[in-house]
């Protein structure tokens, strides 16, 4: 979860199933951080009921009051990040950039937006004024981490931060 402090909003990333269905949704449920009510529960998408892919680490742009939210799917290929309007709660966008953007961080001042993609072994930093790639680090080895998921290709990585001074 986050806290848009200004707002006085919290963010909070769910994966809900529904037992008619058996289908998995994900949701942006936003509460007010006076009163603790929610406010609005916002519907990402939908999964196939047996696949493994839940919500990562979301981001807040405390500028612009945008949220990022990466969702990773059984096949890399459709992972995307959601970028909603933290006021105005409306999905804005949807950044298809790497396989398995497990984290993102935004730089101190706000102007990028880094990716660390498990799969495709690539950092995409990008532009948050057009969303464009900025630089991508590729070919990174993730292999010093030994931590591999049951079932899943590939390796997973624990975190990323940004180094604030530099950025």
């Amino acid at each position: 979860f986050i806290v848009d402090f200004e707002l006085k909003r919290i963010f909070i990333g769910m994966r809900l199933r529904d037992r008619d269905s058996n289908k998995f949704a994900y949701y942006l449920t936003v509460v007010d951080a006076t009163t603790l009510e929610e406010i609005q529960r916002i519907k990402i998408d939908e999964s196939s009921p047996y696949s493994f892919n839940f919500p990562m680490k979301l981001a807040l742009d405390k500028k612009s009051h945008k949220i990022y939210f990466p969702l990773t799917f059984q096949n890399p290929s459709d992972d995307y990040i959601t970028v909603i309007d933290g006021d105005t709660l409306e999905i804005e966008n949807r950044l298809v950039i790497g396989e398995r953007p497990l984290r993102i961080e935004i730089s101190n001042n706000t102007e990028k937006l880094y990716i660390l993609n498990s799969i495709s072994k690539t950092i995409n930093i990008i532009n948050l004024e057009n969303y464009e790639i900025i630089k991508s680090y590729n070919n990174l080895d993730f292999t010093n981490t030994n931590l591999e998921w049951s079932g899943m290709e590939g390796v997973d990585t624990i975190g990323m931060s940004v180094d604030e001074l530099q950025n």
